[in-house]
């Protein structure tokens, strides 16, 4: 089958990630937070920072989740570009003190680094299909 690769023994398809070839639709962000004293929020406060984070979101950023340290979060997040990370953390109110474009994952699963563009779920699959494909698809 073309363009297919196995995997642990399952073959898998490429995901569609990139509307060319040049540049993909969507990347994969980490956020870091100084919020000091984070790692001792009630489940409560977490709550309503999550809400914050939900109702502010636009059609470009998609929030995955969130690590909680002592001092700091750092959120993992899909979005088109380092701009609309901004936005959407100044909607919420939330500081941010570092992006950085997630370049590859590994895991021990893995058999080395995996390009992030073939990891993404399907929300983020979703957000780079074109309309005028979707729309065909349903035909």
């Amino acid at each position: 089958m073309r363009g297919s690769a196995t995997r642990l023994g399952v073959r898998t398809r490429p995901l569609p990630v990139f509307l060319d070839n040049r540049k993909p639709c969507m990347q994969r962000f980490m956020i870091e937070r100084d919020l000091p004293g984070a790692g001792a929020l009630p489940d409560a406060v977490l709550r309503l920072i999550a809400r914050k984070s939900l109702a502010a979101r636009e059609t470009s950023v998609h929030w995955l989740y969130s690590y909680v340290t002592e001092n700091r979060f750092y959120c993992i997040c899909i979005a088109a570009d380092e701009n609309a990370v901004r936005e959407h953390a100044r909607r919420c109110g939330l500081p941010v003190d570092r992006i950085s474009r997630i370049r590859s994952l590994i895991d021990p699963a893995s058999d080395g680094p995996r390009r992030v563009a073939d990891t993404l779920d399907a929300a983020a699959r979703a957000m780079c299909t074109p309309h005028s494909a979707i729309a065909a698809s349903r035909v």
